[in-house]
């Protein structure tokens, strides 16, 4: 049965221990304590830099809170919305003519097919365009939200494409750009990723019958990796990369426009 002294010994240091862990959550550890608040996203005007929401916002929904408010206000077309990661955010520097007529840029650096599932329903329906065109993978390869799988990442796809089809909202799936490595992962063999989850999204698309815009094709030489000129670091495009891929993507979002219910 064991000494009962003993026992109770035990039992009190467990509960010393527990009560100190406590303690030390509640009123010593250094980091920020955070909670539900009516406004997570104030105004920009009105966030210190020390408690600014986006700090604790891994999703990044705070990113286009009020962009999207002020569009919505407007009363400004929306016609078809670019969703994704760095690819899709930078190319509206790169080329910013491109994103005219009612073309709305939503793609966030570093974001996975993860935070896309999560602000699909903020940054696109509830914006109502009649197109997404929807591309990421280089931050899923990267693991940047956690280990994840290329059919896990197919799955992730496969729910956007069913929560806008939901809605009303055609679709576009966009290719990986072609990738010779990413910088500062050289453990990553990123050219043959790129190309696995490329031959991956095009085998989605075919299979739920939507045009697939092959940014892959448009920017890879033979060898697989971005032909001179049109990546500045291996995986990200230059203004020359973002000229390439732009035909891809309007006959693509064409190809989108005339599967619409009412388009003759």
């Amino acid at each position: 049965m064991g000494n009962p002294r003993l026992r109770i010994a035990g039992l009190t240091l467990l509960l010393g221990l527990a009560m100190a862990g406590w303690y030390y959550r509640a009123n010593l550890d250094p980091r920020p304590k955070v909670q539900m608040a009516d406004q997570p996203c104030p105004p920009p005007a009105q966030q210190a830099d020390e408690v600014k929401p986006v700090k604790f916002d891994w999703v990044e929904l705070c990113r286009y809170t009020h962009e999207n408010a002020r569009l919505l206000a407007s009363g400004a077309p929306i016609d078809v919305v670019f969703f994704g990661d760095s690819i899709t955010e930078y190319w509206a520097a790169a080329d910013p003519t491109f994103f005219t007529g009612g073309r709305i840029n939503r793609g966030i650096s570093g974001q996975t097919s993860q935070q896309l599932v999560l602000r699909f329903r903020q940054d696109v329906l509830g914006l109502k365009p009649k197109i997404v065109v929807m591309q990421a993978g280089v931050n899923d390869i990267l693991g940047n939200t956690g280990l994840i799988g290329p059919d896990a990442f197919i799955a992730n796809f496969e729910t956007l494409v069913d929560l806008a089809q939901l809605h009303g909202i055609a679709v576009v799936i966009g290719g990986l750009p072609a990738a010779s490595g990413i910088p500062g992962r050289d453990d990553i063999d990123a050219t043959a990723r790129a190309a696995d989850l490329n031959r991956r999204l095009r085998d989605l698309a075919q299979r739920r019958g939507l045009p697939f815009a092959d940014y892959h094709a448009a920017l890879a030489g033979a060898d697989g990796r971005p032909r001179a000129g049109l990546s500045d670091d291996g995986v990200h495009l230059t203004p020359a990369g973002y000229t390439a891929i732009r035909p891809v993507a309007e006959r693509a979002v064409a190809q989108a426009r005339a599967r619409l219910p009412g388009t003759a």
